[in-house]
Formats: C-alpha cells, sequence, structure tokens
C-alpha cells in the first residue's frame, strides 16, 4: 500500500479539528445516513479482496486478541478459557484424538447457560457436542434406535 501518511503535526491539527468540531459531522450523518451507508456499501463492494486480506492479515497477527474477543462474545470467562488450553495436554477430552481435525484449532467447549468451561475439544466432537445440546438426546437415540427390533 503506498498511502501517504500525514505528518505529526496534520495528525495533531485533526485530532483537535474534529474533537473542536465532532457537532457538524455528527449532523452530517444523521442528515445524510442513506448517502454514507451507500458510499460504505459501495467501498466495501469495489474493495472487497484488499479488505478481506487486511481481517486475514490482522486475524492472524492478533490470534489471541480475536480468541478473547470470541470468548467474551460467548460469555466465557476469557482467563479460564486460556487457562484451560494451555494445561490442555493435545488430547480431546471425549475422543481421545491428538489432532484438532476441520480447518480450526482445539475448541474450548463450555455451558452456554452459565459460560463455565468444561474442556477442550476436537472440531468433531465439538460440532456433535453442539448438535446433542441444541436439539437433545432423545431425538438422536430415537433416530438410532428406529428401524431396530
Amino acid at each position: 500500500m503506498n498511502e501517504i501518511q500525514p505528518s505529526e503535526k496534520q495528525r495533531e491539527y485533526n485530532h483537535n479539528y474534529y474533537r473542536t468540531n465532532k457537532w457538524r459531522w455528527h449532523d452530517y450523518q444523521r442528515r445524510n445516513k442513506e448517502v454514507i451507508s451507500q458510499k460504505r456499501a459501495e467501498y466495501r463492494h469495489v474493495n472487497a479482496e484488499k479488505l478481506r486480506e487486511y481481517r486475514l492479515d490482522y486475524n492472524s497477527k492478533n490470534r489471541w486478541k480475536m480468541r478473547r474477543y470470541n470468548w467474551i462474545r460467548r460469555n466465557i470467562n476469557p482467563d479460564v478459557a486460556e487457562s484451560a488450553l494451555r494445561a490442555h495436554k493435545g488430547v480431546c477430552e471425549i475422543c481421545d484424538r491428538t489432532t484438532p481435525g476441520g480447518r480450526g484449532d482445539w475448541h474450548v467447549d463450555h455451558d452456554h447457560a452459565t459460560g463455565r468451561v468444561r474442556g477442550i475439544l476436537c472440531v468433531a466432537c465439538n460440532a456433535v457436542l453442539g448438535r446433542i445440546e441444541k436439539r437433545g438426546i432423545p431425538r438422536f437415540i430415537h433416530y438410532l434406535t428406529k428401524g431396530v427390533k
């Protein structure tokens, strides 16, 4: 990217100008929501590949930051999740698989109601457990036993 960066003096001027005139910008935003939204959508469409590369680069450089953010969004205590991952022995707690499988990494399993961390699972076990939690065990048992006499 060959973008010209403003000087320190220019940045300070811009910052001070915004601070003293931000009401003008907020007023403009309020009156022109549709235009601004349309311009942003157009920019995202035209620069989709550039934005995708930026997002991937940011996520790879800030892997732990992104993990913590996702844990907080899922009501998981990030410190507990991090310590569970660090103490993890490299084995799924359900199937004893030694690789996480799939595209991802090991999953921090948690109780959705309380956010309590239960353990570290591989991708497959986490997916199965999520489906069982969502739909209930009786439906799976019914499916597995139908047709068996």
